[in-house]
């Protein structure tokens, strides 16, 4: 049997869809207890850290394998794969996120990875954590460019990770016309009622005019502006 050798950089590592796809037997358990729950209530399925179709396609094939398998052995699961989407956590994923939506049923952006990836800075690591900058228009543009696929092809693209649940951020977010965001339960109240505070033309004024913007002193300036406007 293979063993996970210990890894001098575990970010970079074998981790997320590159384990699963190493140790396909084990992926083959956990999708046939996902498939079998189908009886208890719908269910979607989301790969992480995929960076290029191949993962994808190859982790599909293994999904269709386990199902057909539990359909003849009688288990009583649909006839179709269930929906089936990817976390876009990376800059390579971000940048082929087309080429990736033409073969899964739905995106979902986690914003904290992508940040820590897009500008090589872990923000577990002191020296560089208040420089770990979500903001940076680099990770916005690349949540757009992801929005901006998942719009051509025509499927659901959401936002997870901690910008999706700072209010910060909201405004940039529903203004690029993200309109899922994915959060703690502690944080929805709050974002709710900011919502209720802004129009989508404010939204999608304020996102023209960062993703036009150099500067990333004066994204956080512009953003801070529209929420004190606001909250005044």
């Amino acid at each position: 049997d293979k063993l996970v050798a210990p890894s001098p950089n575990p970010a970079l590592g074998l981790r997320a869809i590159r384990l699963t796809l190493a140790f396909p037997k084990i992926f083959e358990k956990q999708i046939s207890a996902i498939l079998r729950a189908i009886n208890y209530g719908p269910i979607r399925m989301m790969l992480p850290m995929v960076s290029n179709v191949n993962e994808l396609e190859e982790a599909k094939k293994i999904i269709s394998k386990v199902r057909k398998n539990l359909i003849k052995n009688k288990v009583k699961i649909p006839d179709e794969d269930p929906p089936i989407g990817i976390l876009i956590e990376t800059p390579a994923a971000a940048l082929t996120a087309e080429s990736l939506a033409e073969k899964c049923d739905f995106l979902a952006i986690g914003t904290n990875d992508l940040t820590m990836y897009t500008l090589a800075m872990d923000r577990g690591d002191e020296s560089v954590a208040k420089i770990y900058d979500p903001a940076h228009l680099s990770v916005i543009k690349l949540i757009k460019m992801t929005y901006d696929s998942g719009k051509r092809m025509n499927i659901p693209v959401s936002i997870c990770g901690e910008m999706a649940g700072d209010t910060f951020f909201t405004a940039l977010l529903i203004g690029i016309g993200i309109n899922v965001l994915s959060m703690s339960t502690s944080r929805v109240l709050k974002v709710k009622q900011f919502i209720n505070f802004i129009s989508y033309k404010e939204a999608k004024k304020l996102s023209n005019e960062i993703l036009k913007e150099k500067n990333n002193e004066k994204i956080k300036k512009l953003l801070r502006k529209l929420k004190e406007n606001l909250l005044n």
